[in-house]
This record gives structure tokens, sequence and C-alpha cells, in this order.
């Protein structure tokens, strides 16, 4: 080959060797491009999945604290969320009654403004009594399908402790109350008899007795200014 020739064929074999090393380097840096933009990619996927919130209950929306664009700082409330089906009822019961109470017993509960009867069951029991007051913090879950019961409301409880134990029960207008004591009269032999007794429930039916009088007892309805002794007069039953 005739050195001109040579000349002419190693000069583009050089062009060609060094046009395919830049091709090389630009084939390296798009494919660092594309893992920057994959990266870029994975990052606004994780912010856009950032940016919805999950609730851990399902309920409804109390009250809103940050409006739509607003930037709020972690750990700050967005919503205040309230769990609508089942609700919870937390009740504090007396130490005394405490002993009796267990996990899973009918408790039935009524709420202010109305007469229904709403009913659950026992859930949890705190560990402790609380000293300040001497009384067990006790929750219920009770079912709330139709959205009727609001949280936040105050409501009346009564735990079933025992389903078949008969209690009984006088009308409320027989019972005396004075200074933190109440009372009946009952009729012995035409003759009224004044009873210290231990009250329980009350109901619309009456006033339940724990102790003082037995079934079958007599017992005076609205007995007024009545004194012990005086004579009595049973007019019907």
């Amino acid at each position: 080959m005739a050195k001109s020739d040579f000349d002419v064929t190693n000069s583009a074999y050089k062009v060609a060797e060094a046009q395919y090393a830049d091709a090389l380097d630009e084939a390296r840096n798009r494919q660092g491009v594309l893992a920057q933009r994959k990266s870029e990619l994975e990052i606004a996927r994780q912010q856009l999945a950032d940016a919805v919130l999950y609730s851990p209950i399902g309920g409804s929306v109390r009250q809103r604290n940050a409006n739509v664009g607003q930037y709020v700082s972690a750990g700050t409330p967005v919503v205040n969320l309230v769990q609508m089906n089942p609700v919870r009822l937390r009740t504090d019961v007396p130490e005394r009654e405490a002993l009796n109470i267990r996990t899973g017993m009918l408790v039935r509960v009524t709420v202010e403004g109305t007469s229904t009867i709403h009913e659950g069951r026992v859930v949890r029991l705190s560990p402790s009594v609380d000293e300040s007051n001497r009384t067990l913090l006790v929750e219920t879950e009770i079912p709330n399908p139709s959205n009727v019961l609001r949280p936040g409301s105050f409501a009346r409880a009564e735990i079933v402790a025992s389903s078949s134990q008969r209690g009984l029960i006088v009308p409320a207008t027989a019972v005396v109350s004075f200074a933190g004591i109440d009372r009946v009269f009952t009729v012995r032999d035409g003759k009224a008899s004044e009873i210290r007794i231990k009250t329980g429930r009350r109901t619309d039916a009456g006033i339940e007795i724990l102790e003082g009088v037995a079934a079958g007892d007599q017992v005076v309805i609205n007995p007024g200014n009545m004194t012990d002794g005086e004579s009595v007069t049973v007019t019907g039953k």
C-alpha cells in the first residue's frame, strides 16, 4: 500500500475510533441521566403518596385544622376524626360494684333526649381503681349502624351483672329522702312502720330496693308527713 493511502486510511480509523469513544461517553451520560430521572420519579411518587392521608379507623371528620395548599410541619393535626360505628362509652363504676363486672357483660344505654335503649357489651376494664374518687373505668362498645348515637354525648348505662336475678321495685313516690337517707313506710297490723332502705337503680317503672323491704310488703304511696306508728287504712291492693 502506498504511504499516502495508508495515512488516509489510518487517519480515518483514528477519527472513527474517536467518534466511537464519544458515542460511548454519550451513552454513559444518557444512562446516568436516565438513572437520575428514575430516582426523581420514585421521589415524586413517594411525595405523591405522602400527600394522601389514610385514617386507621372509619369515621367522620369532626374538625378540619388545615386548608388545601397550606404548609404544615410534621406532627401537626390536620383533621379530627370520630368513629361512628361502633361508639365507645366510658363509665366510672364505684369500687364496691366493680368486683362483679366482667368483659362481655350486657350494657343498656340511654342518652339525653330519648328513651330508646341501646345495647352494647363491656370490652375493657381499667387495670386499676382511680384513687381520687374510688371508681373503676369501664369501656363499652355499642353498635351504631344508623349513626343515631353521637360521640361526645352524655349517656346513662346499666350493666347487667346477672340477667337471672330478680329485682324488687317500688314506685318512686313511695320513697322519702331526707339528709341523704332513703326511707319507705310499710303497713304492718294497720300501722305505718318507717323502714330505712338501700336503693339501687332508678328507672321509669320505679326505684330498685336492695335492702330493707321484702317481696310482698305493702308500702305507702305519697306518705307526705306520715309518722312512724300512725294508723293506716288499706283501701286497695
